[in-house]
């Protein structure tokens, strides 16, 4: 019995079509709730948060954009969703 077979002499449900293109699944850092979430296209970044590049203080960056997304009364997911571009 060959390692493609399991014990019972039939191939494995994973292995039933190996001629198929394999494709690397999507790698996403976020939760499946804030990943599927539909945001808002037309939501912009205000003005005063900047995009952080590393000479500042890094909790100074985050209380601006912490008070910016209360401000703006964003759901978490858009949080994570806007906090990604800066």
């Amino acid at each position: 019995m060959g390692p493609w077979k399991s014990r019972n002499g039939y191939r494995n449900q994973e292995d039933e079509d190996m001629s198929r293109l394999w494709r690397r699944q999507k790698v996403d850092a976020f939760t499946r709730r804030i990943s599927d979430f539909s945001e808002d296209k037309r939501r912009r970044m205000p003005a005063n948060v900047k995009t952080y590049d590393g000479t500042g203080d890094p909790d100074d960056h985050l209380k601006i954009f912490e008070s910016a997304a209360t401000i703006e009364n964003w759901p978490q997911p858009v949080w994570c969703h806007m906090f990604n571009s800066t």
